[in-house]
């Protein structure tokens, strides 16, 4: 069995996004269409490094986050589903940690990004600015104002294709 990580198929992807020398968007679109099987090996499941960096960063594992954060999704979201989202956010809660979680109908990974910076962005200067945030939980569904113009067109055909 191989030790390695990453499965072949995202192995051969992440070498052709170095020659391109692809942009961050590009190298996190690595992954678009692949099975789980298709990203990691079994190795994956006991390799200590992987679980020292996941424990790092996931404080859903049990490790107390430092401060407050903002999880935004969208509910139509292929690359970060929301089933998986939301069961991570309970379980940050119940260790917790101060989490907002906040909900975007009908839009997915690209989308939610534009539609959230008002406010992701004052959560974020809030932070530099040192004001002290709730010290709870919370969820809000963003419901967006013109949803038939939620999606691109290129994004609007692809969803329909599938």
């Amino acid at each position: 069995m191989s030790r390695a990580p990453f499965a072949e198929p995202l192995q051969n992807r992440t070498k052709i996004a170095n020659i391109t020398q692809a942009c961050n968007y590009a190298a996190m679109s690595l992954a678009y269409g692949l099975q789980p099987s298709g990203l990691f090996t079994p190795a994956i499941q006991n390799n200590a490094d992987f679980q020292k960096w996941q424990d790092l960063v996931a404080p859903a594992n049990g490790a107390k986050a430092r401060e407050p954060m903002m999880i935004i999704q969208g509910l139509n979201d292929t690359a970060v589903l929301h089933q998986t989202t939301f069961a991570s956010f309970m379980d940050t809660c119940r260790y917790g940690n101060e989490a907002h979680l906040r909900l975007y109908p009908g839009m997915d990974h690209s989308d939610v990004l534009t539609a959230s910076s008002p406010e992701s962005l004052a959560f974020i200067n809030g932070r530099f600015a040192g004001r002290k945030s709730t010290g709870n939980y919370s969820i809000i569904t963003h419901r967006p104002f013109d949803a038939a113009h939620v999606v691109t067109d290129p994004e609007a055909k692809e969803i329909a294709s599938i």
